[in-house]
């Protein structure tokens, strides 16, 4: 049995919680020869909430703002036979997440940082007391406390992008640094940084490519072409590496300083970039992709809807790809 823990991580308002609510139908939907895979909750109360959550999916909506910290283990469970005859390789992978509210990054939680009892102080991100209302400044340094542990406790991290929020605000960097520069120190700490490296494995999820704002400047012409010719509409890697490195590239902007903060704390071999979708797009006369007509997103007295059901793209092969990844590290069977 292949056993790995992997983290999700990312700004507010990311899409973490669609993500979670389209892996199990990104699992039933998968046409892997020789894969089967089931994604469910580790407990009675993720299964409650993967219930609601995959429920309002299916009817067309998006989850409200989160508004409390809400932890969350979920499990894919399966196997996969690469080829006829071969060995069959059992997997499991547990899937931390901790969705919290988006003040708490924006407020500039600081954990452990009070004196020797190991109290929570609220500072803002240049040190000084923050203000403001919001929930009260124990309960949110008990979420990120939380949120910090379970990254550091992981052996991977799928980490999600929002390209149109990063467009829009271009303040990625902010909540990214403020995890990272904690994380480096617990691992630092807990004598698991080398070379000045963390150890974990990050996966770069690039989100909301079923917008157009993000597939026009990501795909060149052809490209969106050749994908209406494919049997499933999958992005390549290399694609998602491109679009992120012309964000970062572009002068002013919060990407350009987190791919300096990947580069400098993550080992190069252990970084990947994916293209996600958690509703996939619209399909066409007889294809699954239509490149002139593709977004499956419509505005409805002010509220954004899903068009049709949701076909989840790039959703569950990071987490696959990464526990294999994980696995050969430890010198097993790739999974």
């Amino acid at each position: 049995m292949i056993d790995v823990r992997i983290g999700l991580w990312g700004a507010p308002s990311s899409g973490k919680t669609t993500l979670l609510a389209a892996l199990p139908l990104a699992a039933q939907q998968s046409r892997t020869p020789g894969d089967s895979w089931n994604v469910f909750g580790a407990d009675a109360r993720a299964t409650s909430w993967l219930n609601e959550e995959v429920g309002r999916l299916m009817g067309g909506r998006f989850s409200p703002a989160t508004a409390l910290s809400t932890r969350l283990s979920l499990v894919i469970a399966g196997e996969r036979q690469p080829d006829y005859g071969t060995r069959v390789l059992r997997t499991r992978i547990t899937v931390d997440v901790l969705d919290v509210p988006g003040d708490l990054f924006q407020q500039g939680v600081v954990v452990g940082a009070a004196g020797a009892e190991g109290a929570a102080q609220e500072v803002s991100f240049d040190g000084a007391p923050a203000g403001g209302g919001g929930p009260p400044v124990a309960k949110q340094a008990s979420g990120y406390e939380e949120l910090l542990r379970h990254l550091t406790a992981c052996d991977g991290i799928i980490l999600l992008f929002d390209p149109i929020r990063e467009i829009r605000d271009r303040n990625s960097y902010t909540a990214f640094n403020a995890v990272l520069s904690e994380l480096l120190q617990r691992c630092y700490q807990a004598g698991r940084v080398q070379g000045g490296k963390l150890p974990h494995h990050l996966f770069v999820c690039v989100t909301k490519f079923d917008d157009p704002r993000v597939m026009n400047a990501a795909l060149t012409p052809g490209e969106l072409a050749e994908l209406s010719r494919r049997a499933a509409p999958v992005i390549d890697q290399s694609i998602a590496g491109r679009y992120f490195d012309q964000l970062a590239d572009r002068p002013g902007t919060g990407a350009g300083h987190v791919r300096a903060a990947i580069r400098s704390a993550f080992r190069r071999e252990r970084v990947e970039f994916y293209a996600t979708s958690s509703i996939g797009f619209r399909a066409g006369p007889g294809r699954p992709f239509n490149p002139h007509h593709y977004q499956k997103t419509v505005l409805t007295q002010g509220e954004t809807r899903i068009v049709g059901e949701a076909a989840p793209v790039g959703v569950l092969e990071p987490f696959l790809r990464m526990a294999g990844k994980i696995t050969r590290q430890r010198g097993g069977p790739a999974a």
